[in-house]
């Protein structure tokens, strides 16, 4: 790697006028000065476009019919002219010196994929958690399908592109497949300080998409691992387990208890081994907090 690479970031927008410009100004102050900018209009009917006319002096900005986020960002990436990529949400924001001590990491620990902690923001900016970021253990991403990884994570370009970008069918949680699939290629490396603000609003993704349907994305998921052999016998009923109590929580939290129950059954017949005292107390805390508290 060149001591300093070029690193090509993608942001996919869609409809956020209200915050888009806080986060493409986080990019351009950044202190590192070798990036590519591509900003991808995924087919916004606000005030998007007008606001991108003014940064085409300083970002490639793409303007397309709406195919969501997934091939927002594989359309930019594909473009990327970057030894290093990345992606950051229309509304999430990264520190100025992000990148610039990413990188450096990067070079130093020879990792395909650095990622910093992150502080929960609010949409007013107001940090609502400190540090949500957590060390990357391949078990749990693998078999339980825990990932802890926010905005500004880097990935090596041609070991993504070895691998395959983010697959179409997933619209929960892509880039959590796609990491795992990245791990074959190396290791992933945790950088222990807060490099980015990942923001939470009612119409983000992640609050938006908590519904048995859209959790359902974690069969799928385990599924496909299976058949790419990355999850023996045991390790994939045990993970259809764990994802069935995925679903399950989205149905408390949605105060739909007698799918719950239903999810709960289906888990208990793949492994009884996902239900654990932490598992379980998990559950009746999401019972507890959004169904009950709300009656």
């Amino acid at each position: 790697m060149i001591n300093d690479p070029l690193v090509t970031i993608v942001t996919p927008t869609y409809n956020r006028e209200d915050l888009l410009v806080d986060t493409i100004q986080s990019v351009l102050n950044q202190t590192y000065t070798n990036i590519e900018y591509i900003i991808v209009n995924d087919g916004s009917t606000d005030n998007t476009s007008e606001i991108l006319k003014k940064y085409s002096h300083v970002a490639t900005v793409i303007n397309k019919d709406n195919s969501g986020q997934v091939d927002s960002i594989n359309l930019g990436w594909k473009m990327a002219e970057g030894e290093i990529i990345t992606y950051l949400s229309d509304d999430d924001l990264l520190l100025p010196n992000a990148i610039e001590e990413l990188v450096k990491v990067m070079q130093t620990t020879n990792a395909v994929c650095v990622y910093p902690d992150s502080n929960l923001i609010g949409i007013n900016d107001e940090i609502i958690k400190k540090s949500v970021c957590k060390k990357t253990i391949y078990k749990d991403l693998l078999i339980k399908q825990d990932c802890y990884i926010g905005p500004g994570a880097l990935f090596l370009h041609d070991k993504a592109k070895k691998v395959g970008f983010w697959d179409c069918k997933i619209k929960m949680a892509p880039d959590r497949e796609f990491i795992i699939r990245l791990l074959s290629e190396g290791k992933i490396h945790f950088h222990q300080k807060v490099l980015a603000l990942y923001r939470q609003h009612p119409d983000s993704g992640v609050v938006k998409n908590v519904n048995e349907e859209a959790m359902g994305e974690y069969l799928y998921v385990a599924d496909k691992l299976y058949a790419l052999n990355l999850l023996d016998e045991r390790e994939y009923k045990l993970c259809k387990a764990y994802s069935y109590l995925t679903i399950t929580r989205a149905c408390l939290i949605n105060g739909d208890v007698r799918s719950a129950i239903k999810n709960i059954k289906l888990s208990r017949k793949e492994s009884t081994e996902a239900f654990t005292v932490q598992v379980i107390l998990r559950l009746i805390g999401s019972y507890m907090k959004n169904y009950v508290l709300k009656v």
